[in-house]
């Protein structure tokens, strides 16, 4: 059953490896140029590392690799779309995304069958918009998706934070407690 094209959510439309994706746009809070992103050791392939955006470390997913693909050289055209799930702000990286646009009724076609099952609950509907094909993701089912992402997410927002505090904190002076050497004199030097 779709919602009236009155209640239609607008999307973002975001480019992963030539293929088209919908965001939905309550769930993006902003969308960033890439700057730095730090790795981080330990975490899964499709983690790309963290940033710090609008005074915030975030955690970044490549959703190049966590849907499949390789990873490709960053681009001016790469974006990152900074989304909310559970009350924790995760980046996207996707190749470009640049539009906004409000599907109409017409614009939704049926899912097609098992596609629940086939992408993993990651897909919620397909949607035409003139002669592309757009495939409107789950936020919630991405970033939830595994106990492994959901892991990764705590432990790589904790260390952030962590990082954070540290170079937040003042380096408290140096206390050398081994003996003062003397000096040397400059007496005797012209």
């Amino acid at each position: 059953m779709h919602k009236s094209t009155a209640e239609l959510e607008p999307v973002i439309v975001a480019e992963v490896a030539g293929a088209w994706y919908g965001i939905p746009s309550s769930a993006v809070r902003h969308i960033e140029m890439v700057g730095t992103i730090t790795p981080v050791p330990n975490t899964p392939d499709f983690v790309e590392g963290i940033t710090f955006s609008r005074g915030q470390a975030i955690p970044v997913i490549n959703l190049r690799s966590c849907f499949g693909h390789e990873r490709a050289a960053f681009s001016p055209r790469n974006r990152i779309l900074v989304v909310e799930h559970e009350n924790r702000l995760v980046g996207l990286l996707v190749d470009s995304a640049r539009e906004f646009v409000r599907l109409s009724e017409e614009e939704i076609l049926p899912a097609p069958e098992h596609l629940d099952q086939v992408s993993g609950g990651l897909l919620n509907q397909v949607a035409k918009l003139k002669d592309r094909l757009i495939l409107i993701l789950s936020v919630e089912q991405l970033l939830a998706g595994t106990a492994r992402t959901d892991h990764w997410l705590k432990t790589a927002v904790e260390a952030a934070h962590n990082e954070v505090i540290h170079l937040e904190q003042p380096t408290p002076a140096r206390q050398d407690d081994s003996p003062k050497r003397p000096r040397p004199s400059r007496r005797g030097r012209t």
